[in-house]
């Protein structure tokens, strides 16, 4: 569980690492955004959308677990 809900990018979770290697230079806006309002949006992605990440994990656990 852990392991997905950490490739979630948003800072300071690794996924935003992957994220802004894939981003082109001119988004640097939105780099600039997220380090700065990226644990803020955590926090909201965490109350309130987690649910939405719940079945990902869900899969994703079943896969390693051969069940």
């Amino acid at each position: 569980m852990l392991m997905v809900f950490n490739l979630i990018p948003i800072p300071p979770l690794d996924g935003s690492k992957v994220l802004y290697a894939l981003l082109p230079d001119s988004a640097i806006g939105v780099k600039n955004f997220l380090d700065r309002y990226g644990f803020i949006v955590l926090l909201f992605f965490v109350l309130f959308l987690f649910q939405l990440l719940s079945p990902i994990i869900e899969g994703v656990f079943r896969f390693l677990v051969g069940v």
